[in-house]
């Protein structure tokens, strides 16, 4: 009798403490970082999979996963949904960010398709083109198998089980917010060690994914990103990114070299992730150029 008095409380307790947090969350911001990169990465395929389908979606790895949704409220993109026009041209400032950490934009690309039949694609998609060659992994796998989980329905029945809404992911959204101070500057540099090497096929794969969202009429941009250590030296005329964008006829947007033209004062966490206050440089100019293409 005791233990099911026990039982009984700590299912009450429980469900009202649910029940709680589930009505504060409303008045509660969303978090957009979390403390590990799996629950950084659940927070935007919620975002895509659970929220009304924004018109831009940016896709790519942790070097785009930077590029906060809310940074693009303050620098709205083109083309956008007809709820905002500016000089006849149609923008916006809602954007989903797909830079998934750990993964290429394979991810987020499969990700954008597993949706296609049930749900609305974006007007545009701008693909991050620093890793487009990496390797499908187990981290890949996991992502796409937690996009079609249970908990992913659940949550969009109970929002405060999303992930953004998790204390310690808010809590740490909160630090990172405030934090005005760290970062350093980077050079390029010769000697980062060699990438893995890429599987063959990967382009025709990658191309693949991209030429099905071009059927739809979806706008596919490819960018380059200031990268720190990984950007390229000032004097470099290849480009390999470039080249692939133009294989593939694809617009290209070389932010990286359009931010060092800017001499914009860059600063990076760990010398390859561009800290808060630069990626909010670097999402102005990003929107800056790609409104430029999209607007024809």
């Amino acid at each position: 009798m005791k233990s099911s008095r026990q039982a009984f409380w700590i299912v009450g307790l429980t469900a009202a403490a649910l029940a709680l947090w589930t009505g504060l969350r409303p008045w509660l911001p969303r978090s957009e970082l979390a403390e590990n990169n799996f629950q950084a990465n659940l927070i935007r395929i919620q975002a895509w999979q659970l929220d009304p389908h924004p018109p831009v979606v940016l896709v790519g790895s942790s070097l785009t996963g930077r590029l906060l949704p809310s940074y693009f409220e303050e620098s709205p993109i083109g083309p956008g949904d007809g709820s905002d026009k500016s000089g006849g041209k149609i923008i916006s400032s809602k954007i989903a960010n797909l830079g998934l950490d750990g993964s290429g934009p394979e991810a987020g690309l499969r990700l954008l398709l597993e949706d296609a039949t049930t749900g609305s694609l974006p007007r545009a998609v701008l693909i991050e083109g620093h890793r487009l060659s990496k390797n499908w992994n187990a981290n890949d796998d996991l992502l796409l198998e937690t996009a079609k989980s249970l908990s992913i329905a659940v949550a969009g029945v109970v929002p405060g089980l999303r992930a953004d809404t998790r204390p310690t992911s808010l809590l740490y959204y909160f630090l990172k917010r405030r934090s005005t101070g760290g970062g350093t500057s980077a050079v390029p540099d010769a000697n980062v060690p060699a990438g893995e090497v890429p599987e063959p096929g990967w382009e025709n794969r990658l191309k693949d994914l991209i030429d099905r969202l071009r059927a739809k009429n979806v706008r596919v941009l490819i960018y380059r990103l200031p990268a720190g250590r990984e950007n390229l030296p000032s004097a470099s005329t290849e480009d390999p990114i470039e080249d692939i964008a133009r294989k593939w006829s694809l617009p290209y947007l070389n932010v990286a070299r359009e931010c060092g033209q800017r001499d914009l004062p860059l600063t990076y966490s760990d010398g390859l992730h561009l800290t808060p206050g630069s990626a909010r440089q670097v999402v102005g100019v990003i929107t800056e150029l790609s409104r430029a293409v999209l607007s024809h």
